[in-house]
């Protein structure tokens, strides 16, 4: 992040304790800055202290890839998010009379009954603040951080409250789910489906597959350039898919229309132009070769509602992009058919 927030945290105390001891004494995350998510798939992320932990539960939803944007001072601006008691988001401080561990957060359904227990539990209510931005490997797209703050939380435990203001969480990482490994070959070719899906051709890399839903009578054996083919949200003719099986990708799976197989991830272009020259094989009289680029296009999610997007040149390798954008587009490989 760009801007390393300020780690203060303001502890007002609404009553005291009659024995003398202060409740809530410690609160000291500042040193972790890790972010624990062994509980990710219950929407748990934590940090621990020794005996305490501060567990933060945040819908899904929440933590969408989209960068944050920038204000007029070149400056991210963050979403606000609330946090109550008995909303999807939460958050909790909890106090064990022992070391704890993972084991003892991520049960959903309460407490283990071995030691260690917890002695003491504040719950929160207030907001969060999230500033996301994308995460590059070696100039490509693997993810996005979400840099969390606790902007304001008042935490309430048997008619005490204990308010805490510009803390920051930590940072949580969310891989995009996908590799895109596009454009390594040294002679891509895209495939089509036979006569029960005659209108799509595609390219497969593990569980990754790009569709091109196109007219059948789009690939025709004349020598030459094709009109340049537009890609819109609203273009229902000629639709470019991005899909992420749950296994790996094959024929049968993308050619059947009625394929049950779990989709992880549906994504579809909703920007940007399809080029295909068409040329005679030298080599094999009536046979054509229809090489397919895609420039500067954008998909858009369409599994989910958040919004999300990615630009093919970003999920590429630094060197496929860079050739992309200097030869009109990235090679999505070449169509064979032959004359009838």
């Amino acid at each position: 992040m760009k801007k390393i927030l300020a780690l203060t945290a303001v502890i007002i105390l609404a009553l005291g304790c009659d024995d003398g001891d202060i409740s809530f004494k410690s609160f000291n995350f500042s040193s972790i800055t890790t972010v624990s998510t062994t509980c990710e798939e219950n929407n748990l992320y934590y940090k621990i202290n020794g005996t305490e932990v501060l567990i933060l539960e945040i819908s899904p939803s929440e933590l969408y890839n989209i960068e944050s944007e920038f204000d007029d001072n070149e400056e991210r601006t963050p979403r606000e998010v609330t946090i109550s008691t008995d909303g999807t988001n939460k958050i909790t401080y909890r106090n064990y009379n022992g070391d704890v561990g993972s084991d003892n957060i991520c049960n959903t359904s309460g407490l283990p009954a071995t030691s260690p227990n917890v002695i003491e539990e504040w719950t929160g209510d207030g907001t969060i603040l999230i500033e996301t931005e994308k995460d590059f490997n070696n100039g490509k797209l693997v993810g996005y951080n979400h840099y969390i703050t606790l902007k304001e939380i008042t935490y309430s435990n048997s008619g005490e409250d204990i308010r805490i203001v510009n803390n920051y969480f930590g940072a949580i990482n969310r891989v995009i789910g996908f590799s895109f490994s596009y454009g390594d070959e040294e002679a891509p070719v895209v495939i089509g489906c036979d006569d029960t899906a005659n209108d799509r051709v595609y390219k497969t890399s593990g569980n990754d597959v790009l569709i091109l839903n196109f007219p059948a009578d789009t690939f025709v054996n004349e020598v030459g350039t094709l009109p340049v083919i537009e890609f819109s949200a609203e273009e229902e003719d000629y639709e470019l898919l991005f899909k992420v099986y749950s296994g790996t990708a094959n024929s049968l799976l993308v050619c059947d229309l009625d394929t049950t197989i779990d989709i992880n991830q549906r994504w579809r272009a909703s920007s940007g132009t399809c080029i295909i020259v068409t040329a005679e094989s030298d080599v094999t009289p009536g046979e054509f070769r229809h090489e397919i680029r895609l420039k500067d296009v954008e998909f858009t999610r369409t599994d989910i509602t958040s919004g999300e997007t990615f630009t093919i040149y970003e999920v590429l390798s630094v060197e496929n992009a860079d050739d992309a954008e200097e030869n009109g587009g990235f090679l999505l490989g070449t169509y064979v058919t032959d004359e009838e």
